[in-house]
C-alpha cells in the first residue's frame, strides 16, 4: 500500500508543529505501509523556509528523507499572520497539489489523504486522488467553518466562512471514509452531508510512547514545601494562560502560594502582555521560560509536579478535542489539572487529575492548593494511570493500527 498524506504544515522532527503525522508515518512504515508527506516547506510556526536548513534543492517540488520519513516538499508562499497572503498561500499550496505528477523514484499512491487544517489543501487531495484513480481519505482535523465563527468569531456571512462551509460539505459528500481527531464529531459530519455509507475512524493526536516512556524520577514529597506546576503551549487566545495568571494572584492573595512554581513554557502574540500582568502583580513564582524543544518539554514536564491544560471555552467543544499537549502531560506521569469544556473527558476517564470549571480562576487556584495538598503517594499513582491511559488510547503504534484500518477501509 502506498500512501500520500497531505498536509501542508507537516515538519520533520526539530522544526516545531505537531507531530501527528511524523509519529504516524513512522509506525506505518513499519508495517509495510509506504507513506510520503506532501507538505509545504514554509513553516507555518517560524514563518520562514526551511529550505536552507533542510539542505534542499532551489526547485518548486523536492523529495526528502527525515528520520526515514519520506517528505514532497512544495515551494511556499511566504506570510505573516491571518491576512491576504495567508489566503493566497491556501490556494497556492492547492493548485500544486492538483498539478503534481509522480516524482521519479517514487511509487504511484493508491490512496490519497487530505488533511482539514486547511480545506483547499483537502480538496486539492481529493482532486488529485480522483485524477490518478487513486482512494481518498478526508482527516477532519478542525472543523469549519465552525472554528472560525465560534474560535475566531468571524460572522456567519462572512464570505471565507462561506467558502469553508461550501468546501467542507463538498468533501463530506464525497468521502467514503472518514478520520476525525474530535470523538463526538461523526454525528456533526454526517448533517452536514456525510453519506450513510460513509465510514469514520477516531484517531486522536498522539505520543511517542518508545521515544518518552521510562526512566521517570519520582514526585518529590508531598505537602506546601515544594510544588513545581507546568504549562507548555502557545501563548494566545485559545489557550486562556491568563486565567492560570489569575489563579496564581488568588493563591498568593490568600497566602496559599508558598512552595509553589509555576513555569510557562512556549511562546505566541500574548506572551509580552502575559509577562506584564505577572510582573504588574508581583507573581515573581511564574517564570516564563519560552519556547523549548520536544525533548527540553518533556524533560521539564516530567521534572515539575502537576501539569495544567487550559482552554477557553467554546461552543465547538461539544463535539470533543484532541490535544498533543495532554497527550504528553500524561506520559509526563504527573497529575493534570484540565479545564471542564467538553463531553469528552479523558483526564477524568483516564483518572490522572483534577477538572476545573472553565473560565473560573478560584476553581483553577482550588485544584492547584488541593494537588500542592495531596500526599506523595496518591500523586504519583494518578501520574501512574495517565501514563495507562496514555499508553492505551494515544500511543502513536496503536493509533497507526487504527489509521491504517482505516485506509484499508477505503479499499
Amino acid at each position: 500500500m502506498n500512501v500520500w498524506i497531505v498536509n501542508p504544515y507537516a515538519t520533520p522532527r526539530g522544526f516545531g508543529g505537531g507531530m501527528r503525522h511524523v509519529g504516524l508515518s513512522d509506525h506505518l512504515s513499519r508495517m509495510g505501509v509506504g507513506v510520503v508527506l506532501v507538505s509545504s516547506d514554509f513553516n507555518h510556526l517560524s514563518k520562514r523556509s526551511m529550505r536552507g536548513e533542510l539542505h534542499l534543492e532551489g526547485v518548486s517540488r523536492t523529495i526528502s528523507e527525515h528520520d526515514g520519513i519520506r517528505f514532497l516538499w512544495l515551494k511556499g508562499l511566504r506570510y505573516r499572520g491571518n491576512g491576504v497572503r495567508r489566503l493566497i498561500n491556501m490556494f497556492d499550496f492547492a493548485m500544486k497539489v492538483i498539478s503534481l505528477g509522480v516524482p521519479r523514484g517514487e511509487n504511484r499512491p493508491d490512496t490519497v489523504v487530505g488533511s482539514s487544517l486547511h480545506l483547499p489543501g483537502a480538496v486539492a487531495a481529493y482532486l488529485l486522488a480522483r485524477r490518478w484513480r487513486a482512494r481518498f481519505v478526508l482527516e477532519v482535523r478542525d472543523l469549519w467553518p465552525e472554528s472560525l465563527v465560534e474560535l475566531a468569531g468571524m460572522g456567519r456571512w462572512h464570505p471565507f466562512v462561506l467558502m469553508n462551509d461550501w468546501l467542507a460539505r463538498f468533501l463530506y459528500r464525497r468521502s467514503k471514509v472518514v478520520i476525525t481527531s474530535m470523538p463526538l464529531a461523526e454525528d456533526r459530519i454526517r448533517e452536514r452531508g456525510a453519506t450513510p455509507e460513509t465510514r469514520f475512524f477516531w484517531i486522536p493526536n498522539g505520543c511517542e510512547v518508545d521515544r518518552w516512556c521510562g526512566g521517570s524520577p519520582v514526585i518529590r514529597m508531598g505537602g506546601v514545601s515544594s510544588f513545581v506546576l507546568n504549562y507548555a503551549g502557545s501563548l494566545g487566545h485559545s489557550n486562556v494562560v491568563e486565567e492560570l495568571l489569575a489563579a496564581c494572584r488568588i493563591l498568593k492573595k490568600e497566602g496559599r502560594a508558598e512552595g509553589l512554581e509555576v513555569r510557562i513554557m512556549g511562546d505566541g502574540p500574548d506572551r509580552p502582555k502575559l509577562e506584564e500582568m505577572a510582573e504588574a502583580d508581583g507573581l515573581n513564582f511564574v517564570h516564563f521560560e519560552g519556547r523549548k524543544s520536544r525533548d527540553e518539554a518533556m524533560k521539564r514536564l516530567r521534572e515539575g509536579d502537576a501539569s495544567v491544560l487550559l482552554i477557553r471555552p467554546s461552543a465547538i467543544y461539544r463535539w470533543g478535542y484532541s490535544m498533543s499537549k495532554l497527550a504528553d502531560y500524561m506520559l509526563a506521569g504527573r497529575p493534570v489539572i484540565a479545564s471542564e469544556v467538553s463531553p469528552y473527558r479523558p483526564v477524568i476517564d483516564a483518572g490522572c487529575g483534577l477538572h476545573y470549571q472553565a473560565g473560573n480562576p478560584e476553581s483553577l487556584a482550588d485544584c492547584v492548593w488541593k494537588l500542592m495538598r495531596l500526599p506523595t503517594g496518591e500523586r504519583e499513582r494518578m501520574g501512574s494511570r495517565g501514563v495507562l491511559y496514555a499508553k492505551q488510547n494515544f500511543d502513536f503504534e496503536v493509533l497507526a493500527r487504527r489509521f491504517k484500518e482505516a485506509l484499508e477501509a477505503a479499499a
